[in-house]
């Protein structure tokens, strides 16, 4: 029983310091500017920090998101609101292969900080 209760332990300790393979890339940094879809419902930004594109997408600068897209008018006004704020956000890009909108790394995620 007790080496059960090490190997459980020892687990526990290792899967807490492990980093999270599945987690897409968060990128933290400030909206430098926001771009619209030119005659469609989407959006774009671009960063401070260089775009992060494991995607793989043609075009490697800046994210996009679209209506068809879960999130999108959550995700404008919070682009939105941290471009008018200068605040901080952390950036969440989908790392999928060819997972692109417009050729550009697809917005999953936006996060205000303070």
């Amino acid at each position: 029983m007790w080496w059960f209760a090490r190997g459980f332990c020892l687990s526990l300790f290792v899967a807490s310091h492990a980093p999270a393979l599945a987690d897409p890339p968060h990128i933290e940094t400030q909206i430098r500017m926001i771009f619209t879809g030119w005659d469609h419902e989407q959006f774009g930004i671009l960063t401070v920090a260089p775009t992060a594109n494991p995607a793989n997408c043609p075009v490697g600068n800046g994210y996009m998101t679209d209506h068809r897209q879960s999130g999108y008018n959550t995700y404008y006004a919070a682009a939105l609101l941290a471009f008018a704020e200068r605040a901080t956000v952390v950036v969440v890009v989908s790392d999928k292969e060819g997972d692109c909108i417009v050729d550009r790394p697809r917005l999953i995620g936006l996060n205000i900080l303070r």
